[in-house]
């Protein structure tokens, strides 16, 4: 969607957002730096809009043009054959 997140680092995040250009990551269970965070977000509009277009790219790249979609069929398959 473009837009700017922070999350915590759980194994999705991790591999997915590159802290402060494609996101921002907070350790698990630190609300405190999570909300200083978000605020850092609002307080860096430009910084952010960045980050958001740099995270769509990101996504695209990974997940566009239904890369993924063969391999989830090819699992399906190997998984039917069990």
């Amino acid at each position: 969607a473009g837009k700017p997140i922070v999350v915590t680092k759980f194994a999705g995040a991790r591999d997915l957002v590159e802290d402060g250009k494609t996101g921002l990551l907070v350790d698990i269970k630190d609300s405190a730096t999570f909300a200083q965070k978000m605020l850092y977000m609002f307080e860096h509009p430009d910084e952010a809009k960045a980050m958001g277009i740099a995270a769509s790219e990101r996504i695209e790249k990974v997940f566009g043009d239904n890369r993924n979609i063969g391999r989830v069929i090819e699992m399906w398959e190997r998984t039917a054959k069990l």
